[in-house]
């Protein structure tokens, strides 16, 4: 039967050794492809689960095929948004963050992590983590907090920038230059 479907040489040429496989897992899932047309491809997929007789030998598999084209080709499509979005934050040279107002739950870029002299890979689980962390010149705290709350404040700027001077831990004192999008609900709240 599998010589009747359309499917892409390169997917075909796979095909023997994964339901090989298949069958001697007793699981089958694949992702394939198939030409139902000429210049047409489909994205497919299949699962199936092999039965085994009483000595162990493969006598049945059921299973179930699924079109998925439309979620890989927007699979794809965010990948390469994806790949965009990175080339051009690399080319910035900026670092860059994500923070959940209502959570604190925080994103940092390795790039924001290099600015600010911390080792790469580290990681903050909350907001409060890393601003006990950053080491704000004693001449510009004040106005950073004040900055950043009325950023969030309700009913604040959509947009914010401000500079400050940070102190790294080899004492360097670098000045930095932060600007950032607020989202809010219905009620104006960050």
């Amino acid at each position: 039967i599998m010589e009747l479907v359309p499917m892409h040489l390169e997917d075909r040429a796979a095909m023997a050794d994964v339901v090989k496989a298949g069958i001697e897992s007793g699981i089958h899932e694949r992702d394939y492809r198939v030409i139902p047309r000429a210049g047409e491809v489909r994205w497919l997929r299949s699962r199936g689960k092999i039965y085994k007789d009483a000595r162990g030998a493969a006598v049945r598999m059921t299973g179930s095929l699924i079109d998925i084209t439309e979620r890989k080709l927007a699979a794809d499509a965010l990948r390469a948004s994806e790949e965009r979005y990175s080339l051009a934050m690399d080319a910035s040279e900026e670092g860059h963050f994500d923070l959940d107002i209502e959570s604190g739950e925080l994103f940092i870029s390795e790039r924001l992590n290099e600015i600010y002299g911390f080792p790469p890979g580290t990681r903050f689980a909350h907001r409060d983590e890393y601003l006990a962390k950053v080491r704000l010149h004693r001449d510009d705290a004040e106005k950073y907090h004040a900055a950043l709350a009325a950023a969030v404040a309700k009913d604040g700027p959509p947009r914010y920038e401000f500079e400050f001077r940070i102190v790294q831990p080899s004492g360097e004192v670098r000045w930095l230059r932060t600007r950032g999008k607020v989202a809010r609900d219905a009620e104006g709240r960050a």
